[in-house]
Order: structure tokens, then C-alpha cells, then sequence
């Protein structure tokens, strides 16, 4: 029988990867209601209210990369209302849902979420390109990859090495992770 907290670490997980499918597939209404379930559910069930900090930063480090994408023409975000579509923030802010909970194990070694970073990032963007929620204008699907790679890999360096000093803080001021 799956304990609880397993039960609840494999919801996440597949929480995410339905809404992934939602902001990429479905209408906007659908992408922004679905989330705020997501949100509802994660709060109600896992998530922590001092997890908003890390929400609001990776919706701007999100922010940022995808309006880079786009500004550097490696991708071009389709119904982009401003610099991108209002489904990549729903995206961002489900993918921050999953850091502490069905994911906390991927940045337990910095390499491990490094590599996992560069490989799976351009992966996700070029999965929801030939879906139709993007379009790949660089030369080719590599280039694409390799740009999107290096971002992505610092960025889950950072994840890494902030959840080791969360955990640090954690640890040196209340004598528990």
C-alpha cells in the first residue's frame, strides 16, 4: 500500500504534467482555472505558505528566460498577448509546485539537477513545439536545444544550491530540515 506522503508526492507530480498538457493544448480559460485548482490543492494538501517566495522567483526567472527565448528568436511564443502568452506563467508557477515536493529529490546533488536541467528543459520546449504552442525559428531543433540547455541548466543549479541552503537555514535556526 503507498503511505500517504508518497500518495501525495505522486499527485503533484502527475498534477503537473496534466496542467503541462493543459497550458500547452487547451484554451487560455481552461490553462488559467485549471492552475488556480492546482494552486488551491497544493496549498490545501503540501505546499507551505513560506513557498510563495519561491513562486514569485521563479515566475520572474521565468519571465525572463521566455521573454529571452523569444527576443533572441530561438522560439516564438504563438497568441503572445505581451513579450509572451499568459499560459508560460501558469506553466512556471505549476513547475514551482512540484521543487519542494515530487521533485526535492532531483536537486539533492547540484550536478545531477545541472544535467537534468540542460537535458529536459530544451526537451519541454521542443515537446510543446510540436504540440503547436511554439515555434522553433532558429536554423534547427539543436540549436534550439543548445541554447535553451544552458539556461536551463543554471537554473536548476540555483534550485539546487537553494534548497541546500534553505535546508541549512532550516537546520542552524530551528534544528530540523
Amino acid at each position: 500500500m503507498i503511505s500517504e506522503p508518497k500518495l501525495k508526492l505522486i499527485a503533484n507530480f502527475l498534477i503537473f504534467q496534466i496542467g503541462w498538457l493543459i497550458c500547452i493544448l487547451a484554451p487560455q480559460g481552461y490553462t488559467f482555472l485549471f492552475t488556480a485548482i492546482a494552486l488551491t490543492l497544493h496549498f490545501t494538501w503540501i505546499g507551505k505558505l513560506e513557498e510563495w517566495a519561491l513562486f514569485a522567483k521563479l515566475v520572474l526567472i521565468g519571465f525572463v528566460l521566455d521573454s529571452a527565448i523569444q527576443a533572441l528568436q530561438i522560439l516564438d511564443f504563438r497568441n503572445a498577448e505581451l513579450l509572451q502568452p499568459a499560459w508560460l506563467f501558469c506553466l512556471w508557477l505549476l513547475f514551482a509546485s512540484t521543487i519542494r515536493h515530487s521533485l526535492a529529490w532531483l536537486f539533492q546533488h547540484r550536478i545531477t539537477a545541472t544535467i537534468a536541467g540542460a537535458v529536459l528543459g530544451p526537451v519541454t520546449y521542443i515537446a510543446g513545439s510540436k504540440l503547436g504552442a511554439a515555434e522553433v525559428i532558429t536554423d534547427s531543433y539543436f540549436i534550439a536545444a543548445l541554447a535553451l540547455a544552458i539556461p536551463w541548466a543554471a537554473i536548476m543549479y540555483y534550485l539546487s544550491w537553494e534548497k541546500t541552503s534553505h535546508e541549512t537555514h532550516l537546520k542552524n535556526h530551528y534544528g530540523t530540515v
